[in-house]
This record gives structure tokens, sequence and C-alpha cells, in this order.
């Protein structure tokens, strides 16, 4: 038992998921966006809670906590990327989810990060399983 003690620890990876219902990504300004589903809540149905951290030291970077937005899901968490989709100023972070059902649909959410703020623009539900969420909430949300 203590030569398990003394066995190397694996190396971590760049972005881990502390659980299987979250997914991370990081902005162009260095900031962590984590999207997790309610812990309490079943996978197939709930609330997605978005949270900003500053950047920072890559080894703390849940340390600074800047900003936080909850918002209904339909489906499980499938993908958490930023992209631009309504053309005015600040990156969009876009959570799409897929439905537990047979037709698997899938819904998508914009939430604009700018000035330190998580706000809505966005949101699309009801897409095939097919079909490109983000260009969806590109036609979807407000023009400038």
């Amino acid at each position: 038992m203590l030569a398990l003690l003394m066995l190397p620890a694996a190396p971590a990876a760049e972005s881990p998921s502390i659980d299987t219902r979250q997914l991370e990504t990081r902005l162009a300004d260095g900031t962590t966006i984590v999207a997790s589903e309610g812990l309490v809540e079943p996978r197939s149905i709930g609330s997605v809670v978005i949270a900003a951290y500053a950047a920072g030291d890559p080894e703390f970077r849940y340390d600074n906590f800047r900003s936080g937005i909850i918002w209904p899901r339909d489906g499980g968490l499938l993908k958490l990327l930023a992209a631009e989709i309504d053309g005015r100023p600040g990156e969009e972070v876009v959570v799409i989810t897929q439905s537990a059902g047979s037709g698997g649909y899938l819904s998508g959410m914009a939430f604009r990060w700018q000035h330190g703020v998580l706000a809505h623009v966005a949101s699309v539900e009801g897409l095939p399983p097919t079909a490109d969420a983000v260009q969806a909430l590109i036609k979807a949300a407000p023009k400038p």
C-alpha cells in the first residue's frame, strides 16, 4: 500500500471538467467561462449556470469570479464556445444543449461578455440534431 502513495501524479489536462455536467472555454481576453447544469436537477431539463472568471494564474483560473447568469435549459450540455453572433462589441458565449428525447433536438443560447458582465443576446430551440445552432443564433439575434 505504501508503494501506491509514492506513484507520481498524472499530469493535469489544460481544461479539465470538474464533472460531466460542466463545460469550460477561454475567451480571447483570457476570461474563463464555465457552463454547468444544476447538480440537483435532472440531466434532461433544468438550468444552466454560466460563470465568468477574470484572467489570472492558469492554475487558479476560478479565483476571480466576475459575472454570472442562470438560464433555463432543455437537455444536457453539449457545447460551450465563443462565436460572433450579433456584430456588436464584446464576445458572445454560446451554450448548446441537446434534448434527451428520441428527437435529440438542439437548443442554443448566446450571451454577450462585455465590460465584465454577461447578458443574454438570443436563444433558439427545437433545432434538428444536425442543425448549425450558431448559424440559427446569428439569424435570431437582434441586429445593431
